[in-house]
């Protein structure tokens, strides 16, 4: 059973033992004020999108200084690249059958990115830009054929 974007928000909110805050089955234009709001919570490490449809990320998304970690599985996000550029302390991104069809220019911008997991998408090239990606110690591309 799926529970709504405000449960889950809710549920995350009155969970004591935080560290990632995980979307499931969510479907919106725009995430509420709400779910920015639960950037007060300093323990919150991870960032996950599961089966997701969401329209837009605000600027907002910045507010999570500690994300170090970002996972976006089977889900439909628009502008990827913004995301990623709001989180520049990301060490891990894990990116499963999403509609991306080319690497986000902005994960060459960050500066403690160890691993980095592309599966499932329609990527044509690897930019030589990756070799820039000093930290990084594991990269699985898989691109189905």
């Amino acid at each position: 059973m799926n529970r709504t974007l405000a449960e889950q928000i809710d549920a995350f909110a009155n969970d004591e033992n935080r560290g990632g805050l995980q979307l499931n089955g969510i479907e919106v234009e725009t995430l509420p004020q709400s779910y920015y709001e639960l950037s007060r919570f300093e323990s919150i490490q991870s960032l996950i999108f599961r089966n997701c449809s969401i329209g837009n990320i605000s600027h907002k998304l910045a507010d999570f200084s500690n994300i170090d970690t970002l996972i976006i599985d089977d889900s439909r996000i628009n502008k990827i690249n913004e995301i990623i550029s709001y989180l520049p302390n990301l060490e891990i991104i894990k990116i499963y059958d999403s509609s991306i069809q080319e690497f986000p220019p902005s994960i060459f911008q960050l500066q403690n990115i160890r691993e980095l997991t592309l599966s499932g998408l329609k990527i044509h090239s690897i930019p030589t830009e990756i070799i820039n990606l000093k930290e990084l110690t594991s990269l699985l591309l898989s691109i189905p054929s």
